[in-house]
């Protein structure tokens, strides 16, 4: 007769968070924030190529509306606790993301 695990524990996300010790909480908000920032540079090269950026309101308007998720979600984050392999995908996400603002404004 097999043993089953405690219910406490989600099996996926407790196996995935050992095998690589990011949380998938974490890398969530992280993959998030990127993904974010992957909408704002082509939001920004809309705006910039656009002959009626005032119609760009509501899109921007809904920009704004995931800047907020986006950075409640980076703000549950105890950066203080995090793994060493966490604060390595956080640099690798932000060197990324910076990457990608750079080369959105050349």
């Amino acid at each position: 007769e097999e043993e089953q695990e405690p219910e406490d524990e989600p099996e996926d996300e407790q196996n995935e968070s050992a095998e690589d010790g990011i949380s998938p909480e974490f890398k969530a908000a992280m993959d998030s924030y990127e993904e974010f920032f992957d909408e704002y540079v082509a939001f920004m090269e809309k705006y910039s190529k656009s002959s009626n950026p005032s119609g760009m309101i509501m899109d921007y308007s809904e920009y704004m509306m995931k800047y907020a998720d986006t950075m409640n979600k980076l703000n549950q984050v105890d950066y203080d606790k995090l793994t060493v392999p966490e604060q390595a995908y956080y640099i690798e996400v932000m060197a990324r993301i910076q990457k990608k603002l750079l080369q959105s404004t050349q």
